[in-house]
């Protein structure tokens, strides 16, 4: 687990072993497993060569879902991949950020493994938002990422999930919302690529970033997630403005972004109609979507509705900043 966006990385760890979330203990497992396994991972890069020599383009969909932090797309990668004939970069791939070793893609889930901590799934055969095949380009910020490519990273990003999807004979599913921050070049570079865009309510979304701040960095002042910023943290209540902006900003990055993508290539959908009926958001898109279906074998037991995650109020003043910061 890269530490360089957290404020308190032993801190972190620490708010971790307390929360007695699943998914929490697994990060932090998979954390100490990575670092064992790296002469493993190098000696299986060089023998198995499975990002490199493929010369074939593949015309299997690339689908990505981007959104907002704390907007709800990690239970949506989650349902959508226990749903959709997909592959998917696994928590197992992670722990072989060389090779890509990325084990079952079927795995059998129901309501309760529906869960997660801040983006982290708990099993290894559970969806990974797959930071160490983005970094290759995009470097470990994961709240900002650069906008164009060279033309040789182009070349290789493009070889890897040709690779990857000649590989596993299927599309390939995807959610980093830090992709929010450079969609339109993932369009321009990967033609095959359809975008999943998550939106939730500016309210909860705010609230929720509030708390992530406190849970992941141990202090409200400092920022996480995408385009987080402390400009006016050292104002009374100035965390909530600094969030409110960040909510602002992230939307309107996503405005901007995907203003330039077609409409065919993109899937909308808010977080709470997805909990309403989350079926009916599989089938628009295999609808919309050439090439992706539902499993032929449904093992998995999904419910048939979600309940949203309560968005719990916040002190009185926080809660009559967020109310005027977000009609600033």
């Amino acid at each position: 687990m890269p530490y360089g966006n957290f404020h308190n990385p032993v801190g972190l760890v620490g708010r971790m072993l307390l929360s007695r979330k699943r998914a929490a203990y697994a990060a932090l497992l998979r954390a100490g497993l990575e670092i064992a396994l790296t002469p493993v991972d190098y000696v299986l890069s060089k023998v198995n060569g499975r990002s490199k020599g493929r010369d074939t383009e593949s015309n299997q969909p690339l689908l990505f879902i981007v959104g907002p932090p704390r907007a709800g797309t990690t239970l949506i990668y989650q349902y959508v991949a226990a749903s959709v004939d997909v592959s998917y970069a696994t928590n197992l791939s992670s722990l072989f950020p060389k090779s890509l070793i990325n084990g079952n893609c079927s795995p059998v889930v129901s309501g309760k493994h529906l869960r997660s901590y801040f983006g982290q799934t708990a099993r290894l055969s559970d969806p990974n938002d797959a930071f160490h095949i983005w970094n290759r380009w995009f470097g470990d910020d994961r709240y900002r990422t650069k906008t164009e490519l060279t033309d040789g990273e182009v070349d290789e990003m493009r070889m890897l999930f040709d690779s990857w999807t000649m590989r596993e004979g299927k599309p390939f599913l995807n959610k980093n919302n830090r992709n929010c921050h450079c969609l339109a070049m993932l369009a321009d570079t990967l033609p095959n690529a359809y975008f999943i865009v998550v939106s939730r309510d500016a309210t909860s979304i705010a609230r929720s970033l509030i708390r992530a701040r406190k849970s992941v960095q141990g202090d409200k002042s400092v920022g996480w997630g995408l385009l987080s910023q402390e400009q006016h943290a050292h104002e009374p209540l100035g965390y909530v403005r600094d969030v409110c902006e960040q909510v602002q900003n992230v939307q309107r990055l996503i405005t901007e972004q995907s203003a330039s993508i077609a409409e065919s290539r993109l899937i909308r959908v808010s977080y709470e109609s997805f909990c309403e009926n989350p079926n009916k958001f599989v089938d628009a898109i295999t609808e919309k979507v050439d090439g992706v279906h539902r499993r032929e074998l449904q093992m998995s037991e999904l419910p048939d509705s979600l309940r949203p995650s309560p968005a719990r109020p916040l002190s009185e003043a926080e809660e009559d900043a967020i109310v005027e910061f977000l009609a600033a």
